[in-house]
């Protein structure tokens, strides 16, 4: 695998948005705090779910990928169809635009070298530069779009606010998705400001947008749909439940009857 070669990136964006339902197994904060799911649940969520996302953390300076909480490598034999599956690097920790760039060209350097022949997929940049309180910089993001290369911000999905403002301008900076924050990270608020996301979903240009944050049941993925978005990704609902698989299956079943944008391509996946 080459972090900038593979099969198209539109593709690759389909493959992942596909099941409607992105699933992450662990997470960092820039505060320091951090939660991963037993290996066991980690893989049981990703074959409950039929994720496609596999999320590599863009290591520090100081810190190889084999040092997280779970090793991707040890999750790959969970997914249904190996051939699918979409590495996401994920620049968590990223306070500023300079340091969430930095951390993509290490992080993609280290997936070179760790998950050659590991995926179809050329990796996509999960970027996201959060504050303290863990809210969305959105300045900061803009910012390090204007950083990267045309051909990396054609693999890059934001995190932003959801503003017309925000959505328009990543859109016409040539990112092929975008996600767009729905309640607040790290707790299970559900969908806040529906009117505000419809809004930014519909400045996103046709692009298809994931909602993020505050997710943890069944009505959120149905609410999420219905404002137009083309997928859902859930992260810490599996962490902060009683029993992870069945919020997964609780989640996988919302997904498969909810009506979704299709908005983002007409091709089979």
């Amino acid at each position: 695998m080459n972090a900038l070669s593979g099969v198209d990136v539109g593709t690759a964006v389909e493959a992942l948005i596909q099941p409607r339902l992105i699933a992450c197994v662990a997470g960092h904060y820039p505060d320091g705090s951090s939660h991963s799911l037993a290996l066991d649940d980690a893989r049981a969520v990703i074959r409950s779910t039929r994720t496609r996302a596999c999320v590599f953390r863009a290591p520090s300076p100081d810190v190889v990928l084999g040092e997280l909480d779970i090793d991707p490598q040890h999750l790959l034999d969970a997914f249904d169809e190996p051939t699918l599956v979409v590495p996401l690097l994920n620049t968590t920790g990223a306070t500023s635009a300079v340091s969430a760039e930095t951390l993509i060209r290490q992080g993609l350097k280290s997936l070179d070298a760790i998950a050659a022949g590991s995926f179809v997929f050329a990796p996509i940049v999960k970027l996201e530069i959060l504050m303290e309180n863990l809210t969305v910089d959105d300045e900061a993001t803009i910012a390090c779009l204007s950083l990267l290369s045309s051909q990396l911000r054609a693999r890059t999905i934001p995190l932003i606010s959801p503003s017309v403002r925000v959505a328009s301008t990543v859109a016409s900076l040539g990112c092929p998705a975008l996600r767009i924050v729905s309640g607040r990270l790290r707790q299970q608020t559900g969908i806040m400001q529906a009117n505000a996301i419809r809004a930014a979903i519909h400045a996103a240009a046709g692009r298809p947008v994931i909602l993020e944050g505050g997710l943890s049941a069944s009505a959120d993925v149905r609410l999420a749909a219905d404002l137009g978005a083309s997928a859902v990704l859930v992260n810490s609902a599996f962490k902060f439940t009683r029993d992870p698989i069945e919020k997964a299956l609780e989640l996988r079943r919302a997904a498969d009857v909810a009506t979704w944008s299709d908005g983002w391509g007409s091709r089979s996946v």
